[in-house]
């Protein structure tokens, strides 16, 4: 599983049901342009994730009291 690049154009509803968030606005909070640091960070991270060969699988069960 990739990192999210710059640019990517997904559906907000998308989004909240994959963060198992209900609320729009807490959404949004986090899908704000990513500045050159966040993006080389996440650069940095993806390549981490290639070179070391880790695999994500999706989450059985998700909970948040928030």
């Amino acid at each position: 599983m990739k990192l999210a690049k710059r640019n990517t154009d997904l559906a907000m509803r998308d989004i909240m049901e994959r963060v198992g968030h209900a609320n729009y606005e807490t959404t949004i909070g986090y899908t704000h342009r990513q500045t050159n640091a966040q993006e080389k960070a996440v650069n940095t991270l993806n390549n981490f994730i290639d070179k070391n060969q880790i695999s994500f699988t999706a989450l059985k069960s998700w909970s948040c009291k928030y």
